[in-house]
């Protein structure tokens, strides 16, 4: 796989009843159209740049598919679902669903998003 970005940054996760206690973790399949590929790359490229920035962000990995071209991969963990919550407040974000929700949708195949909250390490 091209790796375009494969960043990740230490942040304390501890119990609270504050919603940070769980790692919140966003797996998404982007399927982007070949004439919106730069425009695409240039947009993730400041979301990255913007959610590694936020203070509950905790990894951006990002990377296209071996076997199939403008198929993109994306693994992002938050402190908590509180974390993500607030990652879809910014800039950044509302950038990114502007470029996503354009009436020129610059998905050949809808978006594929799975959530869930990181195991253990002992189950």
């Amino acid at each position: 796989m091209e790796i375009n970005a494969l960043r990740t940054k230490s942040v304390a996760v501890h119990g609270g009843s504050d919603g940070t206690h769980e790692i919140f973790c966003v797996n998404v399949n982007l399927y982007i159209k070949t004439e919106r590929r730069d425009q695409f790359i240039d947009l993730i490229k400041k979301n990255e740049i913007g959610t590694l920035n936020e203070p509950l962000a905790i990894q951006y990995f990002w990377g296209e598919n071996i076997n199939e071209k403008n198929l993109f991969h994306f693994q992002e963990q938050f402190k908590g679902q509180i974390g993500f919550d607030e990652h879809k407040l910014t800039p950044h974000f509302r950038a990114w669903e502007e470029f996503a929700s354009n009436e020129d949708s610059p998905f050949a195949k809808s978006p594929e998003v799975f959530t869930f909250f990181k195991s253990p390490k002992a189950l």
